[in-house]
């Protein structure tokens, strides 16, 4: 019931938002956008039974206001189960140099977790290291994130964005959730734009934090030590754009790293190629680590909306029963106002 009623909420929320558009003096400033994705997927191999299904991925309804000139706000609420609010924050800027936001926003770790999955090219969003270093899925201690938080983040532009940074102190518990004690998380990032076209990015999330589940000797509720860094590459030279990024994070028990890289060819007529390597090791320790590839194509037919067709295939390294991939054949739509 509660999650019905939150979703009523945000609907009626944002109709009056989307309403309030046409009032003249506010048309200017409040935008209600949205997109979803929907699917069929396939998966067979020698140690699955064939599985397919339809299903829907996400569901994302975003509302951004610009209340005065320096004052801003925004709302992202998710549709698809669970429903649930994942950003609502406040902003006030100061110069380009310095902005402040409060409230529930993304966390500044990770490059590719900066970007909406509706703009990444793999079907399901972001890679494996991305989905668990940034707290998004994955590792008990910190999952269910979405790669967001609460807390207050400083972020300004220097030397006509050749220089850019964030710094955050952040609750370290997720989404809509109150801190379970008195340490919080830090966070930051530094982007440098030394040529046109080339961006490198850095970033740091920890602190003390309180596990949201158990692995190990770490209990759910326990307080722990995490400390996780990032540093990655973009090239923009179209008609190819390259992503490659390397995560580790270091935590009480264990020691985990990742990686991956990102290759998209831009075609004529909105067609893309794409594919994608991405690796990933939850604990130096173990000899086991992951390894998936992905290739693909997409079309977008308007400004956010795309058709895809992509490959996958995932398989475990180190382990004594082989390589043993999973082969996933996906077909996606998303669509956007």
């Amino acid at each position: 019931m509660r999650k019905i009623l939150l979703t009523l909420l945000a609907i009626g929320g944002l109709a009056l938002i989307a309403a309030a558009q046409d009032s003249g003096e506010l048309r200017d400033r409040i935008t209600v956008t949205g997109w979803g994705q929907t699917y069929y997927d396939a998966a067979f191999g020698p140690d699955v039974r064939g599985t397919n299904t339809f299903a829907i991925n996400k569901i994302n309804l975003v509302a951004k206001g610009q209340i005065t000139d320096r004052w801003s706000m925004g709302i992202l609420f998710q549709m698809h189960s669970p429903a649930k609010l994942k950003e609502l924050w406040l902003q006030y800027t100061l110069m380009p140099q310095l902005r402040v936001r409060i409230g529930e926003m993304k966390t500044p770790f990770g490059m590719e977790n900066q970007i909406p999955p509706s703009l990444l090219p793999l079907t399901s969003g972001w890679t494996m290291p991305t989905c668990y270093f940034a707290g998004v899925s994955g590792d008990p201690l910190y999952r269910g994130t979405s790669g967001r938080d609460i807390g207050l983040e400083l972020s300004g532009d220097l030397w006509g964005k050749i220089l850019s940074y964030k710094l955050a102190v952040m609750n370290g518990q997720g989404l809509n959730t109150l801190d379970l004690g008195t340490t919080k998380m830090y966070g930051g990032a530094l982007y440098v734009r030394p040529y046109s076209g080339i961006t490198l990015h850095t970033s740091y999330l920890g602190g003390e934090m309180h596990a949201m589940g158990t692995r190990g000797a770490i209990q759910a509720g326990d307080a722990y030590k995490r400390s996780s860094v990032s540093a990655g590459l973009s090239l923009d030279y179209r008609p190819v754009t390259l992503s490659a990024e390397y995560l580790i994070a270091d935590t009480d028990e264990t020691i985990g790293d990742g990686a991956y890289v990102m290759v998209v060819g831009h075609l004529p007529k909105s067609f893309e190629l794409y594919g994608a390597v991405d690796w990933l090791r939850t604990d130096r320790s173990a000899s086991e680590s992951l390894l998936t590839g992905t290739v693909g194509v997409q079309r977008w037919f308007a400004k956010k909306c795309r058709w895809q067709l992509e490959y996958r295939f995932p398989g475990t390294l180190g382990s004594d029963e082989g390589f043993g991939p999973t082969h996933h054949i996906r077909t996606q739509v998303q669509f956007g106002f």
